[in-house]
């Protein structure tokens, strides 16, 4: 069992740096603060979440400006808006560097399908999701020169395709040989992959046959003429168990018997033309006779089967008889099959060839059919057409058209087709429902893909259609965790929910919680807190309640509206959530260990419930963990204190968020220094290489006034566990100025002095 550490409450055996902080002395962890500000909220238009399948989906935006062009209105442009410019305060003027937006509220896009001839030609789907793909429209028309004219437009945009969809790629078509190969043929395009299938039905030989069965299995007896000896013959029949086998005897001129034993004899094929050759058992009755100039007996010879790999179908009407298939394994290899007929097909092992059949357990006229796949060209952007033009033309009787301008087409920009009985008409091979595709790849509007049953190119609109469907559906609880697990893949710093919801809330804090441990990211959450019902700002009981019930290092939570000018420049109040994304945009702005306390907020102004005011309930708001604003004359609105929910234990890391900047900051950067470590072999050497990197690391942590002292570190190695221990002293905030005025009397007045 591989060797464990138990770190933060969890066991593991997964090689890493795990860093924990012992604050006993001053504080605990809770964020890095590099800028980085993750918003879950709902939008109008832009990719929902439910569309990122990973870390490569989710994006971040350097400015408003970009962001608006993904998410053109809703919550999540209003609070980035805020985010980007949350502070005009001198001391942290500006605001996030980078926002992380999700949409939590799953939408859909608008799409339609154009009709063909005959069925399904293409679907056009908006790219936009949610109400506005609704106004997209594409027309069809005939084409200036060939195909069709595909023209999409939505407001001002309008995009159009002219000959889209020209001339066949090419056609296979099959010619079968009278008495040999396949007699009959189809082919067939789905999903990028070329395939034809052949078939052949062969008459029951056992006419051919005195008889077939052995009555008493054992080895044949075989009388050649003295003008066969030389020759090669081929039996094919059961052995004492009912198994398949074939056996091959080089005639003599006189009696000889098979190597083999046999319960049943089902065919025998000569190399040359028979004088007279007998076969009977041992104990005198005849199987088969091979005379005037015959070949075989009991057998069909098709030739020419060639096969893909794969098991033959086999089909007969005489349920129970017995028939052998013998040719070439997929490996090349010779192989015989038996097949006993039932009511429905028997596939045999797959195979590359068939050689001939032994029908000699099949009563004439019954017929079997036997089917396989032929050629199969399976979807490859890096077969062409000509390359499979190769394969289908070493199959003897398929002729192949590729046009000589479309010979790199591969197969993957082939159309699909139904299955066409190539032996009455060819297959056309097109790339028309391609082209569109491929037009629409660079559109901004939609894209095109093939459904179902596609049928190659539209027919021509009467008028622009209307897509359809595109909706914004409304977010739950779920749809916010399912957001959560998304951003664990990716490093923000703070996070805010655009909601009040109570239990998405909670859900914030104990993602915060997670990453801050065993997810290695440490960050924090400014949460906005609203009143019971959802529908306004808390009241004083409500708001400190909200806090108490979160009561984490990892949360913030303020409960207070802001007025500023929205994104189309119109005066708004928004609710707590937006002021908690403009604290993410100060905190962002600020550098690590910069206090928010008394730092201003770019806003018109703030409101509360008119149970509580900043100046008569300050204190208790405080000591209840609550973040909140005042308005001050000629300084503007600023926060009064920085402080996180925590209320268990009086403890600045615990309640002081910038303290707990410098803290996760630093466990942070502790963990990516000294990664490169594990792996390494653990001796004296990489102990003062440990000692020296974090001695670098803490000595820049002090040149940004980050921390202000650190004591050396202690490194030891027990087994194959490096314990690190690094005690340090965090710059912390100044939330106190004590001032002592001293009263005099004024000095003495005389007469002298006032003269």
């Amino acid at each position: 069992m591989a060797s464990k550490i138990t770190y933060a409450g969890r066991t593991t055996s997964v090689p890493g740096v795990y860093v924990t902080t012992d604050a006993s002395g001053l504080a605990s962890t809770s964020l890095t603060a590099t800028g980085v500000v993750a918003l879950i909220g709902t939008a109008e238009g832009g990719t929902p979440y439910t569309a990122l399948s990973g870390r490569s989906d989710i994006r971040s935006y350097t400015s408003a400006t970009a962001l608006s062009k993904a998410y053109p209105a809703g919550d999540l442009l209003e609070a980035a808006n805020i985010a980007f410019a949350a502070t005009n305060d001198p001391a942290i003027a500006g605001g996030a560097q980078a926002v992380v937006p999700l949409k939590v509220n799953p939408s859909a896009q608008a799409p339609v399908t154009l009709a063909g001839s005959g069925g399904p030609s293409v679907t056009v789907t908006a790219l936009p999701y949610g109400l506005a793909g609704n106004l997209t429209t594409v027309s069809v028309a005939p084409g200036s020169a060939t195909g069709v004219k595909l023209t999409v437009a939505s407001g001002a945009i309008i995009e159009t395709g002219d000959n889209l969809g020209a001339e066949p790629v090419g056609t296979v078509s099959f010619a079968p040989a009278q008495g040999r190969g396949w007699q009959a043929m189809t082919g067939q395009v789905t999903d990028g992959a070329l395939s034809v299938t052949g078939s052949v039905t062969l008459a029951g030989r056992k006419g051919e046959l005195a008889a077939s069965t052995v009555a008493t299995p054992g080895s044949l007896a075989i009388q050649a003429d003295p003008a066969d000896a030389g020759k090669s013959l081929t039996l094919v029949g059961l052995d004492a168990s009912g198994a398949a086998q074939t056996e091959v005897v080089r005639l003599a001129s006189g009696p000889q018997s098979s190597a083999k034993s046999y319960s049943a004899l089902l065919g025998v094929v000569l190399s040359a033309a028979a004088q007279d050759v007998t076969i009977t058992t041992q104990s005198g009755t005849l199987l088969a006779v091979l005379d005037d100039n015959a070949l075989t007996a009991g057998v069909a010879q098709p030739q020419d089967l060639v096969v893909a790999g794969a098991p033959v179908q086999v089909t007969g009407s005489a349920a129970g008889e017995k028939l052998v298939v013998v040719g070439l394994d997929a490996a090349g290899n010779p192989t015989a099959s038996l097949v006993t007929l039932t009511t429905s097909p028997q596939p045999t092992p797959a195979l590359s060839a068939v050689s001939f059949v032994a029908l000699g357990g099949v009563a004439g006229p019954t017929s079997v059919t036997l089917s396989a796949p032929v050629v199969s060209v399976p979807a490859s952007d890096a077969t062409t057409a000509a390359m499979a033009a190769g394969a289908l033309r070493a199959v003897p009787g398929m002729v192949v058209q590729i046009d000589a301008g479309d010979a790199s087409t591969t197969v993957t920009q082939l159309d699909d087709t139904p299955q066409v009985d190539i032996v009455a008409g060819p297959l056309r091979l097109v790339s028309e429902v391609r082209a569109l595709v491929d037009w629409a790849a660079t559109s901004q509007l939609v894209r095109i893909t093939a459904p179902a049953g596609s049928v190659g190119l539209p027919v021509p609109t009467s008028s622009p259609v209307y897509l359809a469907g595109g909706a914004e559906r409304p977010a739950t609880a779920a749809d916010y965790q399912a957001c959560l697990s998304l951003l664990r893949q990716v490093r923000v710093n703070t996070v805010v929910p655009l909601t009040s919801d109570p239990a998405v809330l909670a859900a914030v804090d104990a993602h915060c919680a997670l990453m801050c441990g065993a997810g290695q990211s440490e960050r924090d959450c400014v949460l906005g807190v609203a009143n019971t019902a959802g529908s306004d700002v808390p009241s004083f009981a409500e708001f400190t309640a909200a806090a108490g019930r979160i009561n984490s290092r990892h949360s913030r939570v303020v409960g207070q509206a802001i007025s500023l000018y929205d994104s189309k420049n119109s005066l708004t109040e928004f609710p707590a959530p937006f002021l908690a994304a403009a604290v993410a945009g100060m905190q962002a702005s600020a550098g690590v260990g910069v206090p928010l306390t008394h730092k201003t907020v770019s806003a018109v102004a703030v409101r509360q419930s008119a149970s509580w005011s900043p100046m008569d309930d300050a204190d208790a708001l405080l000591d209840a963990g609550c973040c909140f604003f005042e308005q001050k004359d000629n300084i503007g609105i600023r926060m009064v204190r920085n402080v996180t929910t925590y209320t268990a234990e009086q403890n600045l890391a615990l309640q002081e968020a910038s303290v707990n900047q410098v803290v996760d900051f630093t466990a942070y950067n502790v963990r990516l220094g000294l990664e490169r470590f594990v792996g390494q072999r653990g001796f004296s050497g990489t102990v003062n290489d440990v000692t020296a990197a974090a001695n670098q690391l803490l000595q820049d942590l002090i040149a940004r006034t980050i921390i202000v002292s650190y004591q050396p570190p202690e490194v030891v190695i027990v087994g194959d566990v490096m314990n690190v221990a690094i005690t340090f002293s965090p710059v912390l905030p100044l939330n106190f100025v004590l001032c002592q005025l001293a009263l005099t009397l004024p000095p003495s007045i005389s007469n002298q002095t006032a003269a």
